[in-house]
């Protein structure tokens, strides 16, 4: 992903990365509902910015990086090595 025109966000259809990003961290089985399920906004002050606007911002993008990494690193509770 780049910021090629430097606005501080991932623009759709702009060759930044957005719809790779969508298709690699999004859910569901249409590109829409991957889409919707990755452009959901964020909070600040109580309130939902940035849903659905077609951008990628920072704390989109660093949620779905945070939750690919923990799943990664999340331990196996259950099995006792030997």
């Amino acid at each position: 992903m780049e910021d090629k025109n430097a606005n501080g966000v991932i623009d759709k259809g702009a060759n930044e990365g957005y719809e790779g990003f969508i298709e690699k961290y999004g859910t569901g089985d249409t590109l829409e509902k991957k889409e919707k399920s990755i452009d959901c906004g964020f909070y600040a002050n109580y309130v939902i910015y940035g849903a659905d606007n077609f951008r990628l911002e920072e704390n989109e993008i660093a949620n779905y990086y945070y939750l690919a990494t923990q799943q990664c690193l999340t331990p196996k509770f259950g099995s006792v090595p030997s």
